[in-house]
């Protein structure tokens, strides 16, 4: 049986020469095709703007509410926010839950918490 394997010769962008193993008849060429660095214009997220997301952001800064959204860092906020929806935390900005994507501070607020915040989560 003849080997799956053949070795190409490509220059790296050092202008070093690498050997490659690569599949026999496999899509590999022996002179790649330039990678495109630039990020498709459907993944960037425009910056947040616009009188819903200011009213929101406003709210929440006014009634010291605390949100997933700026917690967690979360990079759709804009999108959310400009639509009108926010995710509120109540009972402070300590979550019990340790969720490994998620940028909120974990923990056992141990009672310690703001009295008034949920009749301000209701006023919003």
């Amino acid at each position: 049986m003849k080997p799956r394997f053949e070795t190409v010769e490509l220059l790296s962008p050092t202008g070093e020469v690498v050997e490659l193993k690569v599949v026999k008849r496999g899509l590999a060429q022996a002179r790649p095709e330039p990678v495109d660095r630039n990020k498709p214009a459907w993944i960037k997220a425009p910056l947040p703007t616009g009188p819903r997301y200011q009213a929101l952001k406003g709210m929440v800064q006014e009634l010291r509410l605390h949100t997933v959204c700026q917690e967690a860092l979360c990079p759709n906020i804009g999108e959310c926010w400009t639509h009108g929806t926010l995710t509120v935390m109540l009972l402070g900005d300590i979550c019990t839950r340790a969720c490994k994507f998620c940028a909120v501070h974990t923990g056992n607020p141990r009672g310690l918490v703001d009295p008034e915040e949920p009749r301000r989560v209701a006023e919003a």
